[in-house]
């Protein structure tokens, strides 16, 4: 048997591909892993029995995708298809009972929906695993129904409006 020691690998054109730290472990350039991590800076307040886009409009980082800032559409790059692990959450400012989802939506159709009950200024998430071609888009939807305007997403306690996703897989 024979063993290769390296602490890096490159593409045949010199390009970094991963390294190997002294513990054993790959790791890659977060450059080459497209993902991202997407919040929304203010609450924002919706209408009761209607459907809203969140409008993300900052990132705590973006690799290989795009997002719209007015209307929270995030776009895969041209080498970034794959399949991803995603993850979105929403809270709502009211202790107020009433029923509320939130959905994930790729290229305008429902991918996976969180239906809950609000008790008290409650965070809900919404997971799944999707595969993604570029050019895809992603939102992520809300609707409320209290009978009234409702405040979602405060910075309170961090942001608590997010969408985040990574590539597992190529």
């Amino acid at each position: 048997m024979s063993t290769l020691k390296v602490g890096a690998i490159q593409s045949t054109t010199g390009n970094a591909a991963m390294t190997i730290d002294n513990g054993g472990r790959a790791t890659f350039l977060k450059t080459k892993v497209p993902s991202f991590h997407v919040y929304r800076t203010t609450g924002l307040q919706v209408a009761d029995a209607t459907f809203f886009t969140i409008p993300f409009d900052a990132n705590e980082f973006i690799y290989d995708w795009t997002l719209n800032t007015s209307t929270g559409v995030l776009t895969c790059g041209s080498d970034a298809s794959g399949i991803y692990s995603l993850t979105a959450q929403c809270r709502l400012e009211t202790g107020s009972d009433f029923n509320a989802r939130l959905h994930l939506r790729l290229n305008g159709s429902d991918i996976m929906t969180s239906y809950m009950r609000n008790e008290y200024y409650d965070k809900f998430q919404v997971h799944t695993l999707v595969e993604i071609n570029a050019g895809d888009e992603l939102t992520v939807r809300f609707r409320q129904d209290s009978g009234n305007n409702v405040s979602v997403g405060s910075t309170d306690g961090g942001n608590n409006n997010t969408f985040f996703g990574f590539r597992i897989s190529k």
